[in-house]
């Protein structure tokens, strides 16, 4: 009996330790810049400011930020710290609802709430219909970093961006990352978000960055005897609009390499619509690195070819297309790619 009492009494305590979920879904937003669709969280300020993810908002153009209030506001990023993988952005206004900061610092083995719109870059429907934005998952604190909180809150693309919470309900970090291995997702501690708002204050320049991808791929090479290889590309952009890139080829199945092939090129990105449905198209100049000389399977080699020329693409849904050709039309190329696994770092 007395044991049974115990037990009713832990749970009591446990359940009062639970914030409400309903005010840490109240001051989520979901953010959206181009094709980009994260989580934000509405900062205790005494103007309408999101807190957010860098990588989210590191394209240029105005962010739409949709509340649970059901209304769709405009804002302007007012601040970036790529190292840090934060921003701030503006609104004209904002919810009544507004994230209350923490004013301690989390200690490890402590509880902590994580709400984001997981996998949600479009309304779900069907069986997922009213599922996937503002969700909540909790875990407990594994480390205190000097940027990052490490945490076992499940995260998941769509949470970045949107905020953490303790067990109190305090706003204590934003979303930034996770690794493969379960467990292991990251958060900006709150006090670099302050340091971010101080600055807004001391007016200070925002940061030019951009981020850093690895896409694998298939190519085809050649005119009149078009021959396939793999191909693996890394690419470093400028707030999504300009764009270098190296790719590398290896050899296909119907053809072989005398030398690996190395590809550079550099080029404009522009990003039409927005959310899952935007369409990022491309135009640059490409110039092979390395010999391009293919030796095909019946052991015909062919024939020496211009090795740069103007390149055109576009990406849609994780997926990209491109087409590299010279003015004189006597070299082409294409190549197929994959946002896997993608981002890979912000700078």
């Amino acid at each position: 009996m007395i044991g049974a009492s115990l037990l009713a009494l832990a749970v009591v305590a446990h359940a009062h330790d639970v914030p409400d979920v309903a005010d840490m879904t109240s001051v989520t937003a979901r953010v959206v810049q181009g094709d980009s669709v994260c989580a934000g969280v509405w900062l205790d300020l005494d103007t309408p400011i999101v807190a957010t993810a860098y990588h989210c908002v590191a394209g240029t153009g105005r962010v739409r930020i949709l509340s649970t209030d059901g209304q769709t506001r405009w804002g302007q990023v007012l601040r970036r710290s790529a190292g840090h993988d934060l921003a701030l952005v503006a609104a004209d206004d904002g919810p009544h609802a507004r994230a209350r900061l923490a004013d301690r610092a989390l200690r490890q083995g402590e509880h902590v709430y994580a709400v984001g719109h997981p996998l949600a870059a479009s309304e779900p429907s069907g069986y997922l219909a009213g599922t996937l934005l503002w969700s909540v998952s909790d875990g407990v604190v594994s480390q205190v970093g000097s940027i990052a909180v490490q945490h076992t809150a499940p995260l998941a693309p769509g949470y970045s961006g949107g905020p953490l919470f303790d067990e109190t309900g305090a706003l204590v970090g934003i979303h930034s990352r996770r690794l493969t291995a379960p467990g292991l997702s990251f958060s900006t501690s709150l006090e670099h978000v302050l340091t971010l708002v101080n600055s807004v204050e001391e007016g200070r320049g925002r940061t030019l960055g951009g981020t850093v991808s690895l896409r694998p791929g298939l190519g085809s090479f050649g005119v009149s005897s078009p021959t396939t290889y793999g191909t693996l590309e890394l690419e470093l952009d400028v707030r999504k609009r300009l764009w270098v890139r190296i790719v590398g080829g290896a050899s296909g199945p119907d053809v072989e390499m005398a030398w690996p092939m190395w590809e550079g090129a550099v080029g404009l990105r522009q990003i039409v619509g927005r959310g899952a449905n935007a369409l990022a198209l491309e135009i640059g100049w490409s110039e092979r690195l390395l010999s391009s000389r293919f030796r095909v399977a019946d052991g015909q080699s062919l024939p020496e070819e211009a090795t740069s020329g103007f390149t055109t693409g576009l990406r849609f849904r994780g997926l990209g297309w491109r087409a590299n050709w010279t003015p004189s039309g006597t070299w082409a190329g294409f190549n197929v790619s994959l946002d896997w696994p993608g981002t890979l770092t912000v700078y």
